[in-house]
């Protein structure tokens, strides 16, 4: 009798224990998932693949590749790093966290606030040796027309093309602007601005700035200016919808101008750059640089740009901006103003 309740009782061990090993090693623990709010109030839970072009493509065991707009979303909170591309510029490396109704990036740790219509771009991060994600570009172009008739004839037309290309290290923009103005059948007005500019962060906030600027002004006299700086700059405020940064560095500057002379001298400069992002209905930027000879301190420049931007709609990227630019030179030639201001209106086509 009680050698076959003994058998008996190890066939039964032995059968928990090969179900046991096989719970073990065969059986994956829960995986977790990333989580997408709806406005609805309704959860989706999956992987979140990527965020471009104003949708969100969620793949889940259930029903496939889900493509949700972001206008419908509340918050995605996400288990792996993003690399996110914001609109209007800027990159962020981190988990998207959506805690107690409020969308952000635990960026090193540290939560910046964000919202989810911002978002221009986000993929996951990928593993260390593959292929990184490809820069994302963004652009703008700027038209401005003027016109009177009667006891006056006056024309002024500006514009400006802009393009920028984001990675997960830096910035890289190039500009063209240009004015004409006519008064009278007299020209009043004519200027070209090109402009290359590169940051490249350091740390999440210090970053590195070189600049080439090009500029022709008939009535300054002025046949070529061209500016090389560099130097380090500082986000004081970085977040999707505010952003403040400070730059110092040093330039060097070769004008020539219509009578024949040139001139070289070093310069040292200063400047900030500020955005402030209302909702979807505003945008203010402001912009300043200082430019003083250290070998002359009775030489300064000083170039200033304050504008507005505001949609047409909320689905294209056609806006209007209102803006005035300041360029105010300690030292001009004779005959010329020490202030050149400029008020601009202008059509705007902007591009993701």
């Amino acid at each position: 009798m009680f050698p076959s309740v003994s058998i008996a009782f190890d066939r039964r061990a032995r059968k928990f224990l090969v179900a046991l090993l096989a719970t073990t090693f065969f059986v994956s623990p829960p995986t977790l998932a990333d989580e997408v709010h709806l406005l609805d109030g309704s959860l989706v839970r999956g992987t979140v693949t990527v965020i471009k072009e104003g949708v969100a493509v969620v793949k889940t065991g259930f029903a496939g590749d889900l493509r949700i707009p972001l206008d419908k979303i509340t918050g995605i909170t996400t288990d792996a790093d993003q690399t996110l591309t914001l609109k209007g510029g800027g990159a962020y490396t981190g988990r998207l966290q959506y805690v107690d109704g409020h969308q952000q990036v635990l960026q090193e740790g540290t939560p910046a606030v964000v919202e989810i219509s911002a978002l221009a771009e986000a993929v996951p991060v990928p593993p260390s040796g593959t292929t990184k994600p490809p820069a994302s570009w963004i652009g703008r172009a700027e038209l401005g027309l003027k016109g009177n008739s009667g006891n006056t004839e006056r024309f002024d037309v500006h514009g400006l093309l802009s393009t920028t290309r984001t990675d997960v290290l830096g910035r890289l923009t190039l500009s063209l602007r240009g004015q004409y103005e006519e008064s009278s059948s007299v020209r009043t007005r004519s200027e070209i601005l090109a402009g290359l500019r590169y940051e490249r962060d350091l740390s999440p906030r210090l970053f590195a700035f070189t600049r080439l600027e090009l500029e022709y002004d008939e009535f300054e006299n002025l046949d070529l200016r061209s500016t090389l700086a560099g130097g380090l700059g500082y986000f004081l405020l970085r977040n999707p919808g505010q952003d403040l940064k400070v730059r110092l560095g040093a330039a060097y500057q070769h004008e020539e101008f219509g009578d024949g002379t040139s001139e070289d001298k070093p310069l040292a400069e200063a400047g900030y750059d500020y955005r402030l992002d209302l909702r979807r209905w505003l945008r203010y930027t402001s912009t300043l640089t200082y430019f003083v000879d250290p070998g002359d301190t009775g030489y300064w420049r000083l170039e200033a740009e304050n504008a507005a931007d505001v949609p047409l709609s909320n689905v294209s990227g056609w806006k209007l901006r209102l803006g005035v630019r300041n360029e105010y030179d300690a030292q001009p030639l004779p005959g010329i103003e020490y202030l050149d201001t400029s008020y601009y209106l202008s059509l705007v086509y902007a591009w993701n």
